[in-house]
């Protein structure tokens, strides 16, 4: 059975991932970020949980009317709410998991 991906490893990934020089088209939780990997070679993807993890780190929530994700599209986050935005999102993500962690 594989681990389960959480907020901690997600924030662990997306840094290393940020400090590349194009970090867009990768995917924080596949195997060396290679987006064409699947998360569940490394992963517990029961319930989709790397990337429920990843989607909701950056505010995509999940419509239940709608039976999707809320700008849905397949994986990345950059897929579904453009690769600037996704960025953006991150950043703030990461400065307020990290302003909680200091608490």
């Amino acid at each position: 059975m594989n681990e389960v991906y959480t907020v901690e490893k997600h924030v662990k990934s997306l840094v290393a991932l940020l400090a590349r020089d194009e970090p867009c088209q990768l995917c924080p939780a596949a195997s060396k970020m290679d987006m064409k990997l699947s998360p569940c070679d490394m992963w517990d993807c029961e319930s989709d949980f790397p990337c429920r993890v990843c989607r909701q780190f950056v505010g995509l929530s999940w419509n239940e009317d709608a039976g999707r994700w809320w700008g849905d599209h397949p994986g990345c986050p950059c897929n579904a709410i453009g690769n600037s935005e996704a960025i953006r999102r991150t950043f703030e993500a990461l400065k307020a998991y990290q302003r909680e962690m200091m608490l």
